[in-house]
């Protein structure tokens, strides 16, 4: 059976999401973002936009800024100049 690309690069955005989260208590904010467009950015920019790839974007950019999963990330993601996928503009 043949996967489509969003979930070819689904299991690859997870890990890159853990391994901010679980490096988050040892390291300085812009070493945060720094692993986010090394581990993440330069993953999901080669999928289509998806709402699972916008999901894990939104966990990635809350682990980064600390805030709980009630907080919008579109303010967030802007202090942080963090690329928010177009799925984001046009469904939420």
């Amino acid at each position: 059976m043949c996967k489509t690309h969003s979930k070819m690069i689904t299991p690859k955005l997870s890990s890159a999401c853990y391994a901010v989260r679980a490096i988050k208590l040892f390291v300085s904010q812009d070493i945060l973002k720094m692993m986010y467009h090394s581990y993440f950015h330069s993953v999901m920019k080669r999928g289509k936009q998806s709402k699972n790839i916008f999901r894990l974007q939104k966990r990635v950019v809350r682990i980064i800024k600390d805030v709980g999963i009630f907080q919008n990330i579109k303010y967030l993601a802007i202090n942080i100049t963090v690329y928010i996928f177009a799925y984001a503009l046009c469904s939420y």
